[in-house]
């Protein structure tokens, strides 16, 4: 946070012309900040008031909060994102941590913010989107800060419906045309790289090349 103002009387609070929620707050007849117009109701902000030190650190603690609140739910109007992601992501806007603590609580008070509910959606929509094993799957949600519980729960139910085998099979499928004109040998090996790349194990990518070639 920014120098503070200096204590002192409010003596005028002007709405800004180009931000018509935003107040110019004047202390002994100097602009002093500028506040929200939700954060001077809260604080009762009038002319008269005598504002000290600590007040005025608590009505710019707040307003750092709206504004970093503002921009998390930018960032998960894009799309979900969990707990982790949200952090690491305020934090590249330097955002301190006492700051980005009280907009993840608030976000998952509101249910914005669930890594349950994240983790679950994301290993079914990846499974379907770019399918891959169950050890790439769980990395990623490791990756995003998902508890390995969750993340094991949620790479568990993504499988409900299906096998890596069964994924090795149906990627395999759709490889091979690209490498018919290969010898088998070099065809083969090149599956199976591309296999590997997608985190499967290799007693079940050989089991379905045994049956392929």
């Amino acid at each position: 946070m920014a120098e503070l103002p200096h204590a002192g009387v409010v003596t005028a609070i002007q709405p800004q012309k180009r931000r018509k929620n935003r107040l110019s707050v004047h202390i002994d007849g100097k602009f002093a900040f500028g506040v929200d117009a939700d954060i001077a109701q809260q604080f009762e902000l009038r002319p008269d008031k005598v504002l000290g030190p600590a007040e005025i650190k608590k009505i710019l603690g707040a307003e750092e909060v709206k504004r970093a609140l503002e921009r998390a739910y930018r960032f998960l109007a894009r799309r979900a994102r969990s707990k982790k992601e949200m952090q690491r992501r305020l934090a590249e806007y330097q955002y301190p941590p006492f700051i980005i603590e009280q907009v993840i609580e608030k976000c998952e008070s509101l249910g914005y913010l669930d890594d349950r509910a994240f983790a679950f959606q994301y290993a079914s929509d990846r499974l379907l989107s770019r399918p891959m094993g169950k050890r790439m799957l769980l990395r990623e949600l490791h990756e995003k800060g998902i508890p390995e519980d969750i993340a094991e729960a949620a790479v568990e139910q993504a499988f409900a419906k299906t096998s890596e085998e069964q994924l090795v099979r149906e990627l395999s499928n759709k490889r091979l045309p690209r490498l018919k004109n290969l010898p088998e040998p070099r065809a083969r090996q090149k599956l199976v790289s591309f296999l590997r790349s997608r985190g499967f194990d290799w007693e079940i990518i050989q089991s379905v090349m045994l049956e392929l070639f």
